[in-house]
């Protein structure tokens, strides 16, 4: 490795490398550039560093810069491995693709699309029930332009327009219908089920699709 045999003097240079096959971030640029700096420094502590006549680095101050100059080149040389061990995965050996999830069928694409449409319209009910109504929200009849993900408003919504979108019986749906018209009227969509022969059955699609805006 370039790193520990330059004793950190090159530690900038699989940094520019990674910067030439990856592109470069700003992680990369930064530390090229502090290694490069380091490796300066400890270039010029090495050639400060007196020696005595046998080669050895002098007494005194000679010991001292040679000591902080080899102490710098040994925190160099750990901190880079560090940082080039992920780089020099990715250059070498390319970044692995996640594996691709299995393709979504376009019809459930559509049903949890409408499912997610319905959570932000009755979102919509509970917050601001006076746009809920401007918005047409469960009054598929009025052809209102703001896609709720098909509900209907039990409150006000006519017997056909219940049956359909909830697929239950007429019958059923007139029955909802006459209820809130002779009664205090519905509070939330629970009160069908104690306040109407709706059939257990259809308690589910009813949940699903049916909202209440207050009047």
């Amino acid at each position: 490795m370039v790193t520990a045999a330059s004793a950190g003097i090159l530690a900038w240079a699989p940094f520019v490398h990674a910067g030439g096959r990856l592109g470069w971030s700003r992680p990369v640029a930064r530390n090229a550039v502090v290694f490069a700096a380091a490796g300066a420094v400890i270039c010029v502590l090495i050639s400060l560093a007196p020696t005595g006549p046998d080669g050895r680095p002098a007494t005194g101050a000679g010991q001292v810069i040679s000591s902080i100059g080899v102490g710098l080149a040994m925190v160099a040389i750990a901190v880079a491995c560090l940082l080039q061990a992920p780089l020099r995965r990715r250059v070498f050996f390319g970044e692995q693709p996640k594996p691709a999830g299995p393709p979504v069928d376009p019809a459930v694409a559509a049903v949890l699309a409408a499912r997610k449409r319905r959570e932000e319209a009755r979102e919509l009910v509970r917050t601001d029930p006076m746009m809920a109504r401007e918005l047409h929200i469960g009054r598929p009849d009025r052809n209102g332009t703001y896609d709720d993900g098909g509900l209907v408003d039990l409150a006000s919504a006519p017997a056909p327009v219940i049956a359909t979108v909830c697929e239950i019986d007429e019958a059923v749906a007139q029955s909802i219908v006459d209820m809130r018209e002779r009664g205090p009227g519905l509070h939330t969509v629970d009160d069908v089920f104690s306040l109407t022969d709706a059939p257990l059955a259809a308690w589910d699609r009813i949940r699903d699709r049916a909202v209440v805006i207050p009047g």
